[in-house]
């Protein structure tokens, strides 16, 4: 699966967190600085953090948005498409 520029990232439960800054697919490596323009109070994930821990969940409802998927891998919540899986560099 391919995700371009400016992709729409949801919480789980549909509330808006950010864009994709750029394309990216599967097997490509995520990191924080992949995601631009939150939204809503929505933290930007710290260089190094741990990019779905639970206090970058939605802050309207606590949804999650990234989660992990395996060993180095994760999914991302995509608008109107769901679970996006892909890998995880940190």
């Amino acid at each position: 699966m391919f995700l371009e520029q400016g992709t729409k990232i949801t919480c789980e439960n549909g509330h808006d967190i950010c864009e994709l800054g750029e394309d990216i697919s599967t097997g490509s490596p995520v990191s924080h600085n992949n995601f631009i323009n939150f939204q809503d109070g929505n933290q930007e994930p710290i260089p190094y953090s741990i990019i779905f821990h639970n206090i970058y969940n939605c802050k309207k409802c606590g949804g999650k948005w990234i989660r992990p998927y395996g060993q180095h891998k994760i999914n991302l919540h995509i608008k109107d498409k769901g679970w996006f899986y892909g890998d995880c560099d940190n």
